[in-house]
């Protein structure tokens, strides 16, 4: 959370309350999203692939796809929200 000395112009005059759902909602997207995402990929693999290493990497992978349409649909889901 930026505060006024750190630039954001609407904490003295409205406080937090127009610049806290956007900044909690990337928050979870950030955090949840590539666990969410990531959970049932690695039940789904856990008993077809023979190694930890494998189901590491089909983890990381489904983690990182996560991650990116995270990135390109936050913008978008956020302004809609502040609107």
């Amino acid at each position: 959370m930026a505060t006024a000395a750190g630039g954001n112009v609407l904490a003295p005059a409205c406080g937090y309350r127009y610049t806290l759902p956007p900044v909690r909602l990337l928050h979870g997207l950030t955090l949840g999203l590539p666990i969410v995402a990531t959970t049932p990929i690695v039940h789904a693999f856990g008993k077809r692939l023979p190694s930890r290493l494998g189901l590491y990497a089909v983890g990381g992978l489904g983690a990182g796809v996560a991650r990116a349409l995270e990135v390109a649909a936050a913008p978008g889901i956020v302004f809609a929200i502040a609107r």
